[in-house]
């Protein structure tokens, strides 16, 4: 499993499955496919489980769908569920799926019925975080492999929608990390992490931080582990949210019979370190503050 989702999902707790058989007729029929029959996975599933109401019938299992079963709809939970289900007829809404592996993952799916609730957030949306969060920030930092080209496109033009000058350096191994965070440390006010597992992992995290922290860069993760590790602020979905959102696209198909579009989580959790604020001589509103100033200027909630 990516370690990102092991970042992303390490606060889960875990929840009871509700969501009993009633009224066969009048069930829809959702199974759950998971990447792996690991902790992450399971407890996501449960959560759906739990939080919908019992005109949905659940069953769940790891990687393989169950031959031959015909729901009335499949839920991927990673992106090895979502390529296990490439061929299906029937409609797929994956989660725990970044958005640039959905659309790969979906390329020769034109024409059937796919949709998702993505893990990572908008680009615009983390741009207007840090432009709450620090308003005084003009160019911001981002590393990127060669496998995150078409994300770093996506941010830079969600920069200049922001009036950001973004300073982008490309990471070619483990041992390339730190001079590339040298060659724009001079440069930026902030570094951007990114879902870009290959650079943004447990092996890296602590030699990120340490480096941007000796340069006076406050960095802005993607998640609450972020922010306890030493990351100056982050914004994430956390997955009860994520999961209502996947609920939300099961209740629309439920009454049309169509998926609605893929989409990003439609609200988010900020979470803030007051400590590396203080150590790095940054006045850092609070999360309200923040989220209010992002309100202001038409972000989602």
């Amino acid at each position: 499993m990516p370690r990102y989702l092991i970042i992303i999902l390490i606060s889960l707790s875990a929840l009871c499955c509700g969501a009993g058989r009633v009224g066969a007729t009048s069930l829809l029929e959702v199974e759950i496919v998971l990447s792996e029959n690991s902790l992450p996975y399971q407890q996501f599933s449960r959560i759906l489980q739990s939080a919908a109401n019992t005109s949905i019938h659940f069953t769940a299992t790891s990687l393989a769908p169950r031959i031959p079963t015909k729901p009335d709809v499949y839920i991927a939970l990673g992106l090895k569920a979502l390529e296990a289900l490439r061929d299906s007829d029937e409609p797929v809404i994956a989660a725990l799926v970044l958005s640039n592996d959905y659309v790969v993952a979906t390329l020769d799916a034109e024409g059937l019925p796919r949709s998702a609730v993505f893990l990572d957030q908008p680009k615009q949306r983390q741009l207007q975080f840090v432009r709450a969060a620090l308003p005084k920030t003009r160019n911001i930092g981002a590393l990127y492999s060669r496998q995150s080209l078409l994300e770093l496109e996506k941010l830079r033009s969600a920069a200049a929608a922001q009036n950001l000058n973004l300073e982008a350096n490309v990471v070619s191994s483990a041992d390339d990390l730190y001079n590339s965070i040298e060659s724009i440390s001079h440069n930026v006010d902030a570094l951007l992490a990114t879902s870009d597992g290959s650079i943004y992992n447990a092996a890296n995290i602590r030699n990120i931080l340490l480096t941007t922290y000796r340069h006076d860069i406050p960095l802005i993760g993607i998640s609450q582990s972020y922010v306890n590790a030493g990351a100056l602020a982050a914004i994430f979905s956390t997955p009860d949210a994520m999961a209502a959102d996947v609920l939300g696209l099961l209740q629309k198909f439920g009454q049309s019979g169509n998926l609605p579009a893929a989409q990003y989580p439609s609200t988010f959790s900020i979470a803030i370190n007051p400590e590396v604020a203080r150590s790095l001589n940054i006045t850092l509103p609070s999360a309200n503050e923040i989220r209010w100033r992002m309100n202001e200027t038409g972000s989602s909630r």
